[in-house]
Formats: structure tokens, sequence, C-alpha cells
């Protein structure tokens, strides 16, 4: 699989692709990424995700926003969709200020040469996201562009959205996110070395920096660990910014109950159970160690 990052690495055409941020890859996008693979066999094409980096919304706020799923969570099952390409663009001034006219012929036809695109009902690209479907299928009617629309998933009559699983991440409900995400939810990377406060409170940890605030989850969680060699084991994961230690970025900690190995420079993931309590400021050691005490009790699969 190709990952281009800027639209000078153009793509030798034409191509079938799609576009959007696929937080989380839930049904809805699954169902997107199907209807790709089955335009890419059928027409002999290779194919695309158009993805950019920050996310528009990132973009016009000027922050960063919680999101459910990593680029290369994302990559790991595109791949798994026969994806050939991954096109992260670069959301700046420059492509912000694109009519959907120009995205559309500058972008999409003239450099990376899309003769058919596969996108959801409520697509939306261009200046202040005035390029929808109705654009497209002028397009469409001229013999430039194909569009397949895709029609959104509903769980119990509820649209599946990566807004609408925030909140029932939130929530606590694992079950219900694992349905709407096509798998359970987890959240993981690369282990790097910490402070080591755990091992000398007795409990160590594996640390794993997160770059932004990748999850919208906070707190302490039981999950199922899973290490880069496929073994699972029971585990309890802290997210956000240890108040106790006045930490400044958010930082994921994985407490492996019975295990005691090496795990620096692996990359390892939790897929969450339940949550058992929000994060808590401590005034001494004693307070900390006594109430991850309390949290071991809450371990029982």
């Amino acid at each position: 699989m190709l990952l281009l990052r800027d639209l000078s690495d153009k793509t030798s055409g034409p191509i079938v692709a799609t576009l959007g941020n696929f937080d989380g890859v839930h049904l809805g996008h699954r169902e997107i990424l199907h209807a790709l693979q089955e335009v890419k066999k059928r027409k002999r094409l290779n194919s695309a995700v158009i993805l950019f980096e920050p996310q528009p919304r990132e973009y016009f706020l000027d922050t960063t926003s919680e999101r459910l799923m990593s680029l290369r969570q994302k990559i790991e099952i595109f791949k798994k969709f026969d994806v050939d390409m991954v096109v992260c663009l670069r959301f700046n001034a420059k492509l912000a200020a694109l009519s959907a006219r120009e995205f559309v012929e500058n972008v999409l036809l003239r450099t990376l040469h899309v003769e058919h695109l596969v996108v959801g009902s409520d697509c939306a690209f261009g200046y202040k996201g005035t390029g929808n479907i109705a654009l497209l299928r002028e397009y469409e009617r001229k013999g430039s562009l194909v569009t397949d629309v895709v029609d959104a998933v509903s769980i119990d009559g509820v649209k599946v959205s990566s807004s609408r699983i925030k909140q029932v991440l939130k929530q606590g409900d694992f079950v219900l996110a694992q349905k709407m995400l096509g798998m359970p939810y987890r959240l993981g990377g690369k282990v790097s070395h910490g402070d080591e406060r755990g091992r000398q409170l007795g409990y160590p940890t594996a640390n794993i920096v997160l770059r932004y605030k990748v999850s919208p989850l906070s707190g302490v969680y039981f999950g199922k660990v899973i290490l880069e060699n496929e073994r699972e084991h029971s585990g309890i994961a802290n997210i956000g910014y240890r108040p106790t230690f006045a930490v400044d970025k958010p930082l994921l900690e994985i407490h492996i109950l019975n295990f005691n190995q090496n795990l620096y420079g692996q990359k390892i993931y939790i897929e969450f159970s339940r949550k058992i309590r929000d994060e808590i400021k401590f005034n001494s050691k004693d307070e900390l160690i006594s109430q991850i005490e309390k949290d071991l009790k809450h371990t029982t699969p």
C-alpha cells in the first residue's frame, strides 16, 4: 500500500477513490470500503482513500479534537479492504480556499485521476463544505466522473457516526460501541520509557504517549491487552493527565495482570470492557497505592 502525503505525489490513474475522515472506520465507513472494493474488482482500477490532516474541523477551530483511531490504525484496516493507496493531504489555507468545483477538477480529476468516486450520503467537500452529491452528479452527466452514493448505516434506528460512537464510549457502553465500530474499541501504540513511578509503587505500567487526545475516554478502565505477538492478557489502564503528577501530555498507562516482561519499543493495545473510575488527584503515595489496590478488585473478567 502506498501512502501519499502531497498532491505532488501524483497517482498513475485512473483510480476509484473515496474521501473523508474515516474516524473509527465504523460500520458506515466499512460499507463505503466494501463498495470501493467492488468497483476496484469490477473495473480493474487501483483504489484510494483520501484523508486530510489535520481534519478540516480541527483546522478551522485551531485545536485538536478527540479521535477514535490513529492514522496507523486506519491504514491497517484499509489494508484488509485491499486499498492500494492512502492519500493523506495536508489541510491548509490553500486547500481550504479551494471551491468545491476547484477541488473536483484540480484535485480529484487532474491530479489524482479519479474516474470513479464512492462516497457517503452526507459527503461534503470544498470551500466551507459546499460541495455535495448534487455537484458530483453534474460531473457525472458530463461524463467526467462516476459517483456511487452509499447510504448511512443505522442500529436500532440510530445512525452510526463517529460522534455518536464517542458519546457511547463516554457513557461506558462498550458493547454498543463494538456493534457500531464492527470491532472492539481499542487504544494503544508503541511502549516508551516513562518515569517508572508505577514500578516504584509496585505496579509497573507500559507507557504510551498519545500524540494528541486520540481517545474520548478518560479515567481508569479494565480490558483485554493484546501484545505484539498476539498474546492476550487482562489489564487495567489509566488514560489522561495523571493529576497527581501534573503531566502535561495525555498518556495511556497499562498495567498487565500477572505479567513481568520488558515491552519497551513494542506495540500493544487494550480493548476496553468497562470503566472503573474517573481520574483522581491523590495527596500522598499511600493514598494512590490504596486506590490502585481497590481498582484491582474490579479486574475480574
